[in-house]
């Protein structure tokens, strides 16, 4: 795990895999998968509807 000392440390070690907008229930929702160089294996998958964020999941497939 990298040493991240303020927010902002994270995006020197994310980058976007995808992003795609699908109705969740009644609502379209973003998520966005990121590649993370602390977790190889897996995509981080960060959900938002109406901007604001809603779920974030460490193992999320790419549509």
């Amino acid at each position: 795990m990298p040493l991240l000392t303020v927010p902002t440390d994270v995006w020197a070690h994310a980058t976007i895999e995808f992003v795609q907008v699908t109705p969740l229930g009644r609502e379209f929702t973003i998520e966005i998968g990121y590649r993370v160089g602390w977790d190889e294996e897996h995509t981080v998958g960060a959900r938002l509807r109406q901007g604001r964020l809603i779920e974030l999941n460490g193992s999320v497939l790419a549509p």
